[in-house]
């Protein structure tokens, strides 16, 4: 085992480059692959439900920062057809996908509405586990019958438009839409409104005003059921409440938010704020210092055949997930599975894609159990903020960290950070999973208790990268800043490497350190 461990460092040294790439695909491609496991993959999972891209990075771990790339470049351009095929084929393209002239849509027979079993803490296993089942019955309904691709070539289509061209539109097409089960409301005067909905569906389109959107019922406000629902508001100070399944909320459809211009507020509860189920939900927000506020499966939460996104542009952002539902390891904490998180059901069923993409502003992200850039059972969760000076505060399972059979990724591109979390964080894979935290640019600080900072546990792996800065780090055990470990017949890798800066670990100042027969700490400058 020790002979791993220095083929491995030597390997390192060999592996660093000025290239930022080259040294993540370097230090990655040392990360445990499924392909190359005793266990067979597809024995525990169900493939039909699965997302090519969740499965390609489990067996290419060193691919994550080039796939994640890709997924900011699909966002950003509002290319949501190309976004669904590149995460459900491997299919990217850069090239805008053909749209039909006319948008014909019929409502597809699917024997199934919300999955409120998610959510229901009451509900005992047999009766989750049966709901569980009747809601992937209506997910190979609905994908049997092709209607996602018109949905969401058309929520493409009104994407492309300016306010002008967009008003025209929806009013040539009124009663096509109608008849497609989706209700338009259009304000054209630009006056403080209150919009209160009770069914999902409705798509409106505000010009200005300092509004205020109320969902009077779940799954109603800003949420796609077999169809699309949504609001485009092009200016003022915004409000939106919502309940569960709704803000951004995809069922069997599409479901998303865009606000233009203005300090917005989002509060919500559970499956919301950016959230798909078997479908996809967003929020696009591109100017304002704006707050997000739920209690779970939110924020950029992606659940089987689902894509949940929060895209923001601009201002300097709150993101909150608070109380919610009590997680069984710590009575005091709650398991928020949000913030770039995707989520699948242990021994049933694959999971989703879950984003939030930050380009600018000092932010903000709090959580607990299961937050920022991190995923569980055969999903993909991610966490990707490009400037500002950010903090990050969880508890666990958090900040880069895939939890069986998974992978989870925080990028932060740029500006002076602070990470604060308990355990299992900041790079942590756990039980054949990989979490990666990278990190370009800044002085940064990161906090943390056990199994964090770089360390890999029961067949994982966890890396964390940090490339210029002067950076500090401190942890209060052994497991952490570079740790792995030896289970179940084969091994865990732990990496922490700081490429430049004056650095600091646990008050000392670290060149390369060896912290367990596959973990290492290196700091090259």
């Amino acid at each position: 085992m020790r002979k791993i461990s220095f083929i491995a460092i030597f390997f390192f040294f060999l592996s660093v480059f000025s290239n930022e790439k080259s040294i993540i695909e370097s230090l990655s491609y040392l990360s445990l692959k499924t392909e190359n496991l005793s266990i067979p993959i597809e024995n525990v999972k169900r493939g039909n439900y699965s997302f090519y891209l969740n499965d390609y990075l489990l067996k290419y771990p060193q691919k994550s920062e080039e796939c994640s790339e890709n997924l900011k470049f699909l966002i950003e351009n509002k290319m949501f057809f190309n976004l669904f095929k590149y995460i459900n084929f491997g299919k990217f393209s850069k090239k805008n996908s053909k749209i039909e002239k006319n948008f014909s849509y019929m409502k597809p027979f699917v024997n199934y509405d919300y999955p409120s079993f998610l959510i229901d803490t009451l509900i005992n296993d047999s009766i989750f586990f049966l709901e569980a089942e009747k809601f992937l019955s209506g997910c190979d309904e609905f994908f049997s019958s092709r209607s996602l691709e018109n949905l969401l070539k058309e929520v493409e289509r009104l994407f492309s438009f300016d306010k002008d061209q967009l008003l025209n539109y929806l009013k040539n097409n009124f009663e096509t839409y109608s008849k497609s089960g989706i209700e338009v409301i259009i304000d054209s005067l630009g006056e403080d409104n209150q919009y209160s909905l009770d069914r999902p569906n409705v798509l409106i389109v505000d010009i200005g005003g300092n509004d205020s959107y109320f969902a009077r019922k779940e799954g109603s406000l800003a949420t796609g059921l077999k169809g699309f629902g949504g609001v485009v508001d092009f200016e003022g100070d915004d409000r939106y409440f919502g309940k569960n399944f709704d803000l951004g909320c995809g069922i069997f459809g599409i479901g998303f938010i865009y606000d233009v211009k203005g300090n917005d507020i989002y509060q919500s509860d559970f499956a919301t704020v950016g959230s798909g189920f078997s479908g996809l939900g967003f929020i696009i927000d591109n100017d304002g210092n704006d707050s997000y506020i739920s209690k779970g499966y939110s924020q950029g939460f992606g659940f089987t055949k689902g894509i949940g996104f929060i895209y923001d542009k601009n201002g300097n952002d709150f993101y909150l997930v608070q109380n919610g539902i009590i997680d069984h390891r710590e009575v005091d904490y709650h398991s928020h599975l949000s913030q770039g998180f995707g989520f699948g059901i242990r021994d049933i069923a694959s999971g989703g894609v879950g984003i939030i993409l930050d380009l600018k502003g000092n932010d903000i992200y709090k959580g607990e159990y299961f937050v920022q850039g991190s995923s569980y059972w055969f999903s993909f969760g991610l966490l990707y903020d490009s400037t500002g000076n950010d903090t990050y505060s969880s508890r666990r399972y958090s900040q880069g960290a895939g939890t069986h059979f998974t992978t989870g990724v925080l990028i932060d591109r740029e500006g002076d950070d602070s990470h604060y979390s308990w355990g299992v964080s900041m790079g942590c894979g756990h039980d054949f999973s990989s979490g990666f935290l990278f990190d370009y640019k800044g002085n940064d600080l990161y906090l943390s208790d056990w199994l964090s900072i770089g360390s890999g546990n029961a067949n994982g792996n966890g890396i964390l990268i940090d490339f210029e800065g002067d950076d500090f780090y401190s942890a209060q055990n052994k497991d952490c800043m570079g740790y792995g470990n030896f289970y179940r017949n084969t091994f865990s890798i732990g990496i922490l490497f700081d490429k430049d800066g004056k650095d600091l670990y646990n008050g000392k100042n670290l060149k390369t350190n060896v912290r367990s027969d596959l973990g290492v700490l290196i700091d090259e400058k």
